[in-house]
């Protein structure tokens, strides 16, 4: 028994020891990393004071550290006219992939371009965003290799269009040299070119014609482009491909100021010329474009003539505005019986589907289709739902990863600088690094990288590599429970439900208190300056400057208060308020109308594609963050009562 005693008892001190060693080299690594993350900001700040004979001693003493890279990727590119090939060679091959070796290389190539150094350009070229840069590696070519050897490709870069500049000069005079292009290819350049507004490029491409016809082709689509009524009322156009060409494109610009006038000279102009009937749907297309955008009285039957092959994204999408507003029903059966072509909006177009069948007298129709999306979490998922009388569906299903999943992603070198970016305080390099990063995962690994973004405390970068990922079933990713304690604090001192609080943080700054918008709109509720100091007046808050607003609790005291007043302003219409909230009131008026109506329609009528986003997920959010705080879940239809008249007086207006 006392030798059992013994051992156990210097198993323990063994056991306690090796524990304390893990501690201390704990400790240990965390104080050489602080002296190293030390290390670098004095070195990125003698490079910053020109001092780059101290930059360059401190980045020597930094081998291990994963920023290291970045103050040589600096020093690099303030030498870039200077520096020796083969230093920069060696910088692209061991960061080859990552945010900073692409990024020089890129700068490398324009400078080995702009000095003509066309060999060099060849042993660093990678394939490039950049047309410029295509090309100009098509010039490198030509230096080394013989011109029939290269027409090809510079064929397929010509064809593909888009803004070039004069980089792709050089490499296009020997394609046209060639006689490669007949003058039927010419012409499809010259309407890509025209069809894009650059009529420089056309003028460009049209010099080459060979074949007069053509030559007075492109000078009728120049006067077309000035008089686009004179050209089509003129009475003498052949029917020749080209003239389609020009009378398409014309009756676009004429459409977008007159729709009439487009209307009557494409009835006079289809009935004389042979268009094909891909022409016809086209022209039909535009015009109808045209007078949905401009609310013109025919906007419905223009919409219903648009035949099948000229229906696309743009069509649907008016079409479903349109038809809604307008309480169009039959149209609306009729346009959603084809595949919803919006991208991530199948179940807006099968919800107002499965209206439109109920309001036709297809009430059976309507219910399976309601049924079906009704097992949806989603906005209109709930909506299907109320309309059901059913319960909500959450499901949720957490993601899972092993040690060893985070840990190598973790050890990813761009992940590394992304994490250690993040730790000294440079978020926008960080963010850089990352973003590159996430664009080389597979969908696996980008919902390892969700949970990682979690483990570092960046719930943000959670939440949008999710959508990369379409993996949405992660409620807890999805929607954080941050802030929590402010959020019921501040809501409960403005009357407002905390769950709305917190959908609002979520929709506006996805839990990043030190997010800015390109707009100026700062922190976790995302409040412009100028309106939290309005807000702090009226509701006696204090606010000191615009650097205030970073700080989470006085972010979402002025938040909630500013949410206070919109409700209040909307006779509690949280629909309205958010709408306020996103877009300004002032917008909110213009787009009431002039009797009550369905706040589930007048969602839909929103102009503003961002913020008609943005209230069907304030709702949406809301009814989840209920669920997660433990809140008795309102229904949609319960909070989204009639949207009064714009000039309505009191609140018995509408009547729900």
């Amino acid at each position: 028994m006392k030798s059992c005693y013994g051992y156990a008892r210097r198993r323990s001190w063994t056991v306690l020891f090796a524990l304390m060693l893990v501690l201390a080299n704990g400790v240990v690594l965390a104080a050489d990393l602080a002296a190293q993350r030390s290390s670098f900001k004095r070195a990125r700040q003698a490079q910053t004071s020109a001092d780059f004979a101290q930059a360059r001693r401190l980045a020597a003493t930094l081998s291990a550290y994963p920023l290291q890279a970045y103050l040589t990727y600096e020093d690099l590119r303030r030498r870039l006219s200077s520096v020796p090939e083969d230093e920069v060679l060696s910088f692209l091959h061991e960061q080859q992939g990552t945010y900073l070796g692409e990024h020089l290389r890129t700068s490398w190539l324009r400078e080995m371009a702009r000095k003509e150094r066309w060999s060099a350009f060849r042993r660093a070229y990678r394939a490039q965003e950049s047309v410029a840069l295509q090309c100009q590696q098509l010039s490198a070519r030509l230096q080394s290799a013989p011109v029939s050897a290269v027409l090809a490709d510079i064929q397929t870069r010509w064809q593909a269009g888009g803004a070039r500049g004069t980089a792709c000069d050089g490499p296009f005079a020997k394609l046209y040299a060639s006689g490669r292009l007949s003058d039927a290819m010419l012409w499809q350049g010259v309407a890509r070119a025209m069809d894009n507004g650059d009529v420089t490029i056309a003028r460009g491409v049209a010099a080459h014609f060979n074949a007069a016809r053509y030559r007075d082709a492109f000078a009728r689509w120049l006067r077309a482009v000035a008089a686009p009524q004179e050209i089509l009322r003129a009475r003498d156009l052949e029917d020749s491909p080209e003239n389609h060409a020009i009378v398409l494109a014309t009756l676009t610009r004429l459409a977008r100021d007159n729709v009439d006038a487009a209307r009557a000279a494409w009835a006079q102009l289809s009935a004389r010329l042979s268009f094909s009937s891909e022409d016809r749907a086209r022209a039909a297309r535009t015009i109808a474009l045209a007078a949905a955008n401009s609310r013109h009285t025919a906007r419905i039957a223009l919409l219903d003539a648009v035949p099948a092959a000229g229906v696309d994204i743009e069509v649907q999408r008016y079409q479903l505005r349109e038809a809604i507003v307008a309480e169009a029903w039959p149209e609306l059966v009729r346009w959603t019986e084809l595949d919803a072509l919006i991208p991530n909006e199948t179940l807006r177009w099968r919800y107002w589907r499965a209206r439109a069948l109920g309001e036709v007298g297809r009430g059976k129709e309507a219910k399976v289709l309601l049924a079906e999306l009704a097992g949806e979490r989603d906005y209109y998922g709930f909506l299907a739902a109320d309309r059901l009388a059913q319960e909500y569906e959450f499901r949720d299903v957490p993601i899972a990863a092993t040690r060893a999943e985070l840990d190598a992603l973790a050890h990813r070198p761009g992940l590394r600088r992304a994490r250690e970016f993040d730790m000294t305080g440079l978020a926008q390099h960080a963010l850089r690094e990352w973003n590159f990063e996430m664009k080389q995962l597979a969908p696996r690994e980008l919902q390892v990288a969700a949970l990682l973004a979690s483990e570092w405390g960046r719930p943000d970068r959670a939440i949008f590599v999710l959508g990369m990922a379409n993996a949405y079933d992660d409620l807890s990713l999805r929607f954080p429970l941050l802030y929590t304690e402010l959020a019921r604090k501040h809501a409960a001192r403005r009357g407002l439900d905390p769950a709305r609080v917190l959908a609002i943080i979520r929709a506006e700054s996805a839990f990043n208190p030190s997010v800015r918008s390109p707009v100026g709109a700062v922190g976790l509720m995302q409040l412009m300056p100028t309106t939290g100091r309005e807000t702090a007046r009226s509701a006696g808050l204090r606010f000191d400057s615009e650097k205030s607003l970073l700080d989470p609790a006085t972010n979402i005291a002025l938040g909630t208060a500013y949410l206070r007043q919109m409700l209040a302003r909307y006779d509690g219409n949280f629909a309205m308020a958010a709408a306020a909230y996103n877009a300004g009131p002032g917008r909110v008026r213009q787009w009431q109308g002039d009797q009550c109506v369905a706040t589930e329609r007048w969602i839909e009528s929103i102009p503003f594609t961002e913020t008609r986003g943005y209230v069907r997920r304030a709702l949406f959010y809301a009814a989840i963050y209920q669920r997660r705080l433990e809140r008795p879940i309102m229904k949609l239809q319960s909070v989204m009562p009639p949207i009064p008249p714009r000039d309505a007086r009191g609140s018995d207006v509408c009547t729900p």
